[in-house]
């Protein structure tokens, strides 16, 4: 993986990095760091390759207004094949292998952020324990919005 750095001849404020995963069906990819003030933040899946994904049925990415901050301010972004029933959800599409790219838009500073690879059996001691659940029908709800939103995209 590599973190957020400054793309040469780009603007002071503007971030790009990547984090690799390899990921057998029982584990999960843990990315966590800061809520930071900026412009525009995001998380988005590729398949290795290809950007290409179904983002319009599957959560594949999710930017600075659609994550859920924890109560003590910070993110965690879990990558995972089937859903883990938390927020900040990214579905792997059954991809084992693939680059979760995120970039920061008008930040002031490059996030440090911190990864693990987790069993999925196991999430439940690695987020912390007032971490919300999300319902069937809530992330139905929330693959319904996203399909609203690519149905205006020509």
């Amino acid at each position: 993986s590599f973190p957020p750095v400054k793309v040469a001849g780009g603007s002071d404020t503007l971030f790009y990095g990547g984090i690799a995963y390899d990921l057998a069906p029982d584990e999960a990819l843990v990315v966590e760091g800061p809520m930071v003030e900026g412009r525009y933040w995001s998380f988005q899946r590729s398949a290795y390759g290809s950007f290409s994904t179904n983002y319009a049925d599957h959560v594949t990415s999710l930017n600075h207004k659609q994550i859920r901050p924890g109560s003590d301010g910070r993110f965690r972004i879990v990558v995972a094949h089937a859903d883990p029933g938390v927020p900040n959800w990214i579905d792997t599409e059954g991809d084992t292998r693939g680059l979760i790219a995120h970039r920061w838009i008008g930040v002031a500073k490059r996030p440090d952020l911190e990864t693990s690879k987790v069993r999925v059996d196991q999430l439940s001691n690695t987020l912390p324990s007032d971490t919300p659940r999300v319902s069937l029908s809530e992330r139905k709800a929330e693959i319904r919005f996203r399909q609203r939103q690519a149905a205006w995209r020509p």
